[in-house]
């Protein structure tokens, strides 16, 4: 009587492991290289993509510092206008009050305010 755990039985045959031919040894190297040049090539997209990422971000930056420095030159120049506005202004008040100070032309009257009287309550 054979139980399970026993070898097998004289009746039946047993299968020999069967081990690949050379050319099917052949064929599943080529299979086994194609699939890790595949595995490499999309490594390598996708390092490339990261790369190209980052260099748009890196472009990206450089016009955000780019626009920084425009805004700045915007701000200077907007800056130095008020100034010259400013000046200018001041130049014709000093003018208006130099000509208000100058002797009046000997026809005209009220350039000048007459002057205050003193009064004492004594």
């Amino acid at each position: 009587m054979t139980g399970p755990h026993e070898g097998p039985s004289k009746d039946k045959k047993v299968k020999k492991k069967v081990f690949l031919g050379e050319g099917d040894v052949l064929n599943l190297a080529l299979s086994i290289g194609q699939t890790q040049e595949d595995s490499v090539q999309q490594k390598k997209e996708k390092n490339s993509k990261t790369k190209e990422l980052t260099k748009v971000k890196a472009s990206a930056s450089r016009k955000h510092s780019e626009r920084k420095d425009k805004l700045a030159e915007t701000k200077t120049l907007l800056a130095s206008k008020r100034a010259k506005a400013k000046k200018e202004k001041a130049k014709k008040r000093k003018s208006q009050k130099g000509s208000a100070a100058l002797p009046s032309a000997p026809g005209s009257e009220a350039a000048t305010k007459p002057g205050r009287k003193s009064v004492s309550f004594a």
